[in-house]
């Protein structure tokens, strides 16, 4: 399937745990195959079994990820901010 120009927005928010994690899974399954995800992370982190949930749903989607910090995306997040392809920071924003 082609890849589409528009991304679909997804956010990371907050602490990561087990329940957050499962719902941001829903959302990127439910985005479709050839279409990018551009995720905006603004996150402490939190839950290392929550974090492997959502790498590996970004990594199984089939058309390409993008990831932007907009303020903090330390321990965890910091991991899942690294699987974007494109991978952006806004002004003062810490990894």
């Amino acid at each position: 399937m082609a890849k589409t120009s528009n991304p679909s927005a997804l956010r990371l928010d907050g602490e990561i745990t087990e329940s957050s994690a499962a719902e941001l899974r829903k959302n990127i399954e439910s985005v479709p195959e050839g279409s990018r995800i551009a995720l905006s992370i603004n996150s402490p982190g939190g839950s290392v079994f929550g974090g492997q949930t959502i790498l590996h749903a970004l990594k199984l989607h089939k058309g390409g990820v993008d990831t932007s910090v907009d303020a903090l995306a330390a321990s965890m997040a910091s991991a899942i901010f690294m699987v974007g392809e494109k991978r952006t920071m806004a002004q003062g924003a810490r990894l």
